[in-house]
């Protein structure tokens, strides 16, 4: 179990939200730390940059499924929260570094992965 939060209290959050269909601000701030937490933990010690892509698609998608957690089945919701921000983390590494890796070039696979092109920008 993480350190940085109560599992009782992210479980007791969740309820309410569910309740009122919308995350409370606190379950909001959970999820920014548990995405903070798996970034760190799979960043592999890389560029900053791709640590903060990961803490940001993690945190989004936390906020995106939220709703499919079923607080009356489980005892505590941290493990699925969990999972959903270290699989996001991980997708999101796997599409930067080894689009990288086979094309060659930063610049390509991080403005394919936002879907912009490259011509569009100069410096």
């Amino acid at each position: 179990m993480a350190n940085y939060l109560d599992k009782e209290d992210l479980y007791f959050q969740t309820v309410i939200s569910k309740g009122k269909g919308t995350p409370t601000k606190k379950l909001d701030e959970m999820f920014y730390l548990i995405a903070v937490g798996m970034s760190e933990k799979f960043s592999y010690r890389t560029d900053l940059d791709i640590q903060e892509d990961q803490r940001q698609e993690a945190y989004v998608a936390l906020r995106e499924r939220w709703t499919t957690v079923r607080p009356d089945k489980v005892n505590s919701v941290f493990p699925f929260y969990s999972e959903i921000a270290k699989r996001a983390c991980t997708q999101t590494y796997n599409h930067i570094v080894l689009n990288v890796r086979n094309n060659g070039s930063a610049n390509t696979a991080l403005f394919r992965y936002i879907k912009y092109p490259l011509s569009d920008y100069s410096c």
